[in-house]
């Protein structure tokens, strides 16, 4: 795929259409995964240049998506609004924003991990 596409892991489906339409207007390839098993199957078909992962998905969390693209040579940054059930270490290692975003943050954080 390249450095271009974004892997956008969101179980609530109004939040995965409006980050996805962000995303695409301002250019990336995007796929997207509600759960933390179609990411996987995602990340092992793919290569993508950040992986965005929801915090708390139904069948796992973020910070083990978060660690399966590292693991695969990929960044990836957490967007939760649980923060505090994660350890800091695990935020910290992958970055993360909070819940609710604003568009901007979102776009710089991605652009930021983008370069890494």
């Amino acid at each position: 795929m390249g450095s271009n596409s974004i892997l956008l892991v969101e179980d609530d489906p109004d939040v995965r259409a409006l980050l996805e339409h962000i995303l695409l207007a301002e250019g990336y390839r995007v796929d997207v995964a509600a759960t933390a098993m179609h990411a996987t199957s995602l990340l092992d078909a793919n290569s993508y240049g950040v992986v965005l992962t929801d915090g708390v998905l139904p069948d796992g969390n973020g910070v083990d998506i978060a660690d399966k693209a590292k693991a695969r040579g990929m960044p990836a940054l957490i967007v939760t609004g649980y923060a505090l059930r994660f350890a800091k270490e695990d935020l910290a290692r992958h970055g993360f924003l909070r819940k609710p975003l604003r568009a901007r943050e979102l776009l710089d954080a991605v652009a930021r991990h983008l370069k890494m």
